[in-house]
């Protein structure tokens, strides 16, 4: 054996991918021995045979059956001095702290483990160090360990030298050493305790269920099992084709393919080795075993490594990733280049100095630091590049020296790590390699038992840059996966290429991995989008949709819509209708999603033809329809149904869409809305509608009118409601103002309020009442109370349980249990849903729930249905009609509210105010009355639209639009029809025209009240209104109370004409009232022109700051309000949540919507410093809550308008010069990356 021990064989005649194996020599009989070490075939003529037992063994290999075994790994040593009193392998002689390999004549054992000589003069003077007295010796060292000069150790101090010693000694047998020592129990260390300690002979052995040995069980136990099953590498082969590695029991497990030869080479393993560091060179790949034996294989290939098994585990392979090259993934293997040498200009290893400034900084950290050192001192040199999407066709010339390969999937892959198995006797192993090792084996006991401990950095990084989270998801092991997220593992990690644990699923088609890491949070954001990349590379469908109902994939739809254009000719279904359709609303809006509906088909004209056509003709046209119609009902019955697919990101709904079930509650300030229907294969086009949802929309034309009606100040709200839907606007946009007239027709409405504030339900059970009647009724009703309450929340009130003796009933028979109480109705309906489903509290885990199970619950109808029911009021009609002239009686209301309406003639009251709460009582029986009423029975309305213009249902609405409609003479009747729809009919006409206005003046109002100090006194202080108006992102003018009588600019930027002439534009459309104080507390108005308004002005934040007080909390109530100037109406207002100890408060802004061009209110409530005196706290709040988007917009829109015009062919490549050539190649990146420089700007 020398130090290149592969040797290089002839290419066999077999196929390259067929393994190589040894022949028995010539001559030799199949049943002639084998050595059971390595295997060879033994020849009695040739080879000297030894026999223990019925095992034979060749004579080299009989030489380790009587060698003693390493200190270290446990392996037989070969040629072991007799001298010695413990042996080691070349490599496993290493130091205990920096784990650095050891030559023989410098080790220096100390305190049971082997230090190296700079280890020994870093940690000497801390055990025993060299003096000529003993008693020096360990003064000496004592001081060493108390930095603080006490005269005594602390833990802290102990933890300093020991981790220092041993970094992977664990806090708990820290604390279990520092107990042993504490012999006194004073809680510190003193010195005659130091000194029994330190002349042990293995001052820091523990215990025998230290972590160390815990860790060393474990893992011997899976060393054992993997040795016994013949898993150990025997031999290592480089072929043209690839790297294999070949297992004792005979199977190959085909590594890479990135690094090949010409030839046929072979390194064999011999039984008391195994590789423990692996690394590729110019010199070719270089396996380093642990006698010390370098087996070097010339080859061609990208360089890695080097990489250096933990403490206790040997290398079983190597661990690969796609390579991002410049040929398609899709290619076949013949196409790819041939591979070349690597030239040393092309891939250079680090730099000598550099690699020991290295190793010197590792000798006082961490196993795990090291490695990452390692692992970065050579990915600077061998970067990993992403890999290219499988649709990507740009095919472009290899670098110079690069060694290209394809693995068995058709895409190149590069070495990045090492696979790892435990040694069967090893002395000790590497905590964190025993977690990584569990967790990609899914040894659950194993793991469950590490990660108890708590005493291994569970996110810590293998050789390569690999955590156990990864790995446990790579190889999809559910339960090793659950245990490290619930042991707090960062499921945002990632390794050098910024592949995340879900990364590494999904290139594994593990679903169920996949889903659990999104159930905990994993996002995009973590890996750059590769984790949805690598899942549609490999064609796992069902990994990659779950990625993209996470909300994975392409970039919303927005700039780059004209990447992708769509051809609409292919679309067969008809687009979902949104309803309502996008606008801006002041409220949470809830929209329905309703199927495309083809256009009814023409039917044939046959008026003027009844009369002369012949009956036979008539009777043959009517089966031709009746047999169309059967024909296309058939034909529907077959079809699959149509479903509407929706996304509220704006991705496309055909590839990432929700399925529709039933209305969308859109909340959001902004939300786009994109919906598809899909049929079978048949798909329609995608129907976006963008919805705005703030605290006001200011309306583009406010139009106004009267009308004149004969009704009552209670049914205003009604006729809005009706209004609203004769026009077809929004309820809160339509208000209604009643004016009772003066004088009147002689008529008179009496309206009594009428309240239901306990309705009582009854649960019919059918039993016969007399198994709970007696002495079981008060258990049986307590039971019923305690089981209501549990599946409500509520108690019922008021329970009375009885027999009900009504015959004839279809639900139950007479005589059963009939239980009466009150709750409220909608607690009502929860009893009754659960009385239907089997699986509810009250029919699974009630007490009553034998009973239940046969019972039912009649709830009462809310008060309004029964003040809708006609037959109810005709009878009260009736009633009333016998002691006056009544015309009409008319009852509506909501839920358990409402109002009886009694039309009469006024000289009839007297007659019937007395007998009127009677009458309605019997009708009605347990409700509240209110007092009767009087007025006249005719009502002045005053009513105002606002009106937000825009395209509805294919038609421009805008003031002009509404005003048409209320002028038209059969309005009326309309708004007639839509009231009795609503059970409200009432007799209106319109008294005055309608007009329209545009809503241009403005007041915002702020007011607040004094604080009060201690004895309750109010204390007199100052609130200040401050309006900041934005252009953009740039700060264009400060309105507060010192413009009421100063002209001052307060700007961002320079002091310049145009500036100033800005301020000026903004001061007049923009007036502060300055304070007006009252003895309770003050106000601030301020008045806005929309009309002069400059039109760069996008935003208007109003702010509200104390001037000497600390915080806004002594102040209480503070209030903004936005009115009309013109007609004094209130259009909105907003109060603040909670102001807390801030200083200022951003209580809303006054903001130009981008995409519909309609000023909006938004409430926000931001708390933040600064004040009149100071507003830069103010403005920075603002910037960073609100105006960022405009300075982000400012950074990308060159580009991205480039990116446009180069895709709609307006962008012509007509430069040479470097920045045109690369400015060219950003804009002919893929989509995907081009969004990814964008958002990095």
């Amino acid at each position: 054996k020398g130090p290149s021990s592969a040797r290089p064989l002839p290419l066999p005649a077999a196929a390259p991918s067929e393994p190589i194996r040894c022949r028995p020599p010539p001559g030799a009989s199949l049943c002639m021995d084998r050595c059971h070490l390595c295997r060879r075939v033994l020849d009695p003529r040739t080879d000297v045979i030894t026999k223990n037992g019925k095992f034979s063994s060749c004579e080299r290999c009989a030489e380790l059956l009587r060698a003693p075994p390493c200190q270290a790994c446990g392996k037989p040593v070969r040629n072991a001095s007799r001298t010695d009193s413990e042996h080691y392998h070349e490599q496993c002689r290493r130091c205990k702290s920096c784990y650095q390999v050891i030559p023989k004549e410098d080790v220096v054992k100390l305190a049971g483990h082997l230090l190296c000589i700079s280890c020994d003069n870093l940690f000497g003077k801390f055990l025993l160090p060299k003096h000529r007295s003993q008693a020096e010796r360990l003064k000496e060292a004592f001081e060493a360990w108390d930095i603080d000069q006490s005269g005594c150790i602390e833990i802290c101090e102990l933890r300093r030298v020991i981790k220092a010693l041993d970094p992977d000694f664990a806090d708990r047998d820290l604390g279990k050493l520092f107990s042993m020592l504490d012999v006194n129990r004073s809680g510190v260390i003193e010195y005659e305790e130091f000194c029994a300690w330190i002349m042990k002979g293995m001052p820091m052995h523990v215990e025998e269920d230290s972590f160390e040995a815990f860790v060393a069980g474990l893992m011997r136990s899976a060393g054992t099992a993997a040795q016994q099953a013949d898993m150990e590498i025997v031999e290592v082969q480089l072929r043209p084709d690839g790297l294999l590695f070949v297992r004792k029991c005979g199977t190959e497990h085909f590594v890479t393919r990135s690094f090949t030869c010409e030839q046929v080479r072979l390194a064999t393993i011999d039984p008391e080795e195994f590789i423990s560091k692996v690394e590729c060179t110019e010199a070719g790949l270089i396996l380093t075993m642990n006698t010390g034996r370098d087996a070097i294989m010339p080859g061609q290939g990208r360089l890695f490594g080097p990489w250096q098994a933990p403490e206790g585990f040997h290398i079983v392979g190597l661990r690969t990733k796609p390579a991002d090259a410049a040929y398609a993934p899709g290619m076949p293997a013949s196409s790819a280049p041939e591979p070349q040498s690597h030239p040393p200009s092309v891939h250079r290893r680090s730099s000598p100095d550099v690699r020991t400034r290295s190793m010197v900084r590792a000798k006082t950290m961490p196993g795990n630091e090291i490695e990452n050192m390692n692992r970065a001192s050579v990915a600077g040199s061998v970067p990993l590049e992403r890999c290219r999407p499988k649709r990507a066709t740009v095919v472009e010339t290899p670098k110079e020296g690069a060694a290209l390969s394809w693995n068995s999937d058709g895409e190149m892959d590069v070495v990045v790590g090492i696979d790892l198995a435990p040694l069967p006797a090893a002395k000790s192993y590497d905590a964190s390699a025993a977690l990584r090792f569990a967790a990609e084996h899914d040894f659950l006991y194993t793991l469950q038992r590490l990660l108890a401990k708590a005493a291994v950095d569970i996110n810590g990084f293998g050789p390569g840059g690999v955590t156990a989270l990864m790995l446990a998801a790579q190889h999809g092991n559910v339960g090793a996966l659950r245990l490290l997220l619930g042991s707090k593992a960062n499921i945002s990690i990632a390794d050098p290429d910024g592949w995340t644990a879900l990364t590494f699923a999904s290139r594994c088609g593990q679903t169920t991995s996949v889903q659990i890491l999104l159930d905990k949070g994993a996002s995009q954001d973590g890996d750059g989008g590769s984790a949805l990349h690598e899942a549609l590379r490999h064609q796992h469908n069902s990994a990659a949709r779950a990625l993209l109902r996470a909300g994975f994939g392409p970039m919303p739809q927005g700039t780059f819509a004209v990447e992708d254009p769509v051809d609409t000719s292919r679309f067969e279904l008809r687009p979902p209708i949104a309803k309502p359709s996008g606008s801006v609303f002041s409220s949470p809006v809830v929209v329905e999603l309703l199927p495309g509906t083809d256009p009814p088909e023409e039917e044939e004209d046959a008026e003027g033809e009844a009369d002369d056509e012949d009956p036979e003709a008539r009777e043959e046209r009517e089966k031709e329809r009746k047999r169309k119609n059967s024909a296309k009902h058939a034909r529907l019955a077959n079809e699959p149904p149509v479903r509407v697919l929706y996304t509220l990101d704006g991705r496309d709904p055909a590839i990432a869409g929700r399925r529709y079930r039933g209305p969308l509650t859109l909340d959001a300030p902004r939300t786009l809305l994109r919906a598809v229907a899909v049929q079978g294969n048949a798909r329609s086009s995608v129907a976006d509608q963008l919805y705005v949802v703030c605290h006001y929309a200011m309306p583009d034309d406010v139009v106004s009118g009267e009308l004149k009606a004969r009704a009552f100040p209670e049914a205003a709200e009604t006729l809005a409601a009706g209004l609203a839907a004769a026009l077809g606007e929004l309820p809160e946009r339509v208000r209604v103002a009643p004016r009772e007239t003066e004088g009147g027709s002689g008529g008179c409405w009496l309206r009594v309020p009428v309240l239901d504030p306990r309705p009582r339900h009854c649960v019919y059970i059918d039993r016969s009442f007399a198994t709970v009647r007696g002495n079981k009724l008060k258990d049986f009703i307590d039971k019923f109370r305690s089981d209501i309450l549990q599946a409500t929340g509520h108690p019922p009130e008021d329970i009375d349980a009885h027999a009900d003796l009504r015959a004839g009933r279809s639900t139950h028979k007479a005589g059963s249990i009939a239980i009466e109480f009150s709750l409220a109705r909608e607690l009502a309906l929860e009893v009754k849903l659960q009385l239907d489903q089997a699986s509810s509290f009250l029919l699974s885990k009630a007490k009553l729930r034998s009973l239940l199970c046969d019972g039912h619950i009649e709830v009462v109808e809310p008060l309004s249905n029964r003040l809708q029911d006609t037959e109810l009021m005709a009878g009260l009609h009736k009633a009333l009609g016998k002691k006056a002239a009544v015309e009409e009686v008319l009852g509506f209301g909501s839920m358990q509210e409402g109002v009886v309406a009694i039309a009469m003639p006024r000289s009839e009251v007297k007659k019937i105010k007395g007998h009127l709460p009677k009458a309605i009582q019997a009708a009605l029986p347990n409700i509240e009355m209110g007092e009767v009423r009087e007025g006249p029975d005719e009502l002045d309305l005053e009513y105002t639209v606002d009106v937000i213009s825009g395209r509805r249902e294919d038609e421009l609405r805008d003031g002009a639009r509404v005003v048409k409609e209320l002028n038209d003479d059969g309005f009326s009747e309309t708004l007639m029809s839509e009231l009795t729809c609503l059970h409200l009919p009432l007799q209106v006409a319109a008294s005055s025209r309608a007009t329209s206005r545009q809503l241009s003046r403005l007041e915002f109002h702020l007011e607040w009240t004094f604080p009060q100090d201690e004895g309750g006194q109010l204390k007199r202080d100052f609130l200040d209104g401050i309006c900041m108006i934005y252009c953009g992102g740039t700060l264009a003018q400060v309105i507060d109370f010192r413009s009421a009588h100063e002209d001052r600019h307060t700007h961002d930027g320079e002091e310049t004409e145009d500036a100033a002439t800005l301020c000026r534009s903004i001061q007049r459309a923009v007036q502060h009232s300055g304070d007006i104080m009252s003895d309770t507390g003050g106000e601030h108005r301020m008045f806005l022109n929309l009309d002069a308004l400059p039109p760069s002005v996008t935003d208007l934040f109003l702010v509200l700051a104390a001037f000497d007080s600390q915080h806004l909390s002594l102040f209480p109530n503070p209030c903004m309000e936005v009115h009309d100037i013109a007609s004094g109406r209130l259009l909105t207002s907003y109060h603040p949540e909670s102001v807390e100890h801030s200083q200022a408060v951003v209580m809303c802004s006054f903001t130009k919507d981008p995409d519909y061009g309609k000023w909006v209110v938004h409430g926000l409530g931001y708390q933040t410093e600064g004040n009149a005196k100071d507003y830069e706290p103010i403005r920075k709040t603002i910037m960073a809550r609100c105006q960022g988007g405009y300075s982000r917009w400012s950074r990308r829109q060159d580009i991205v308008k480039l990116r446009a015009l180069h895709k709609c062919k307006r962008l012509t490549f007509s430069s040479t010069n470097l920045t045109a050539r690369f400015l060219w190649h950003i804009l002919d990146m893929p989509v995907n990356v081009f969004q990814m420089v964008v958002l990095w700007l």
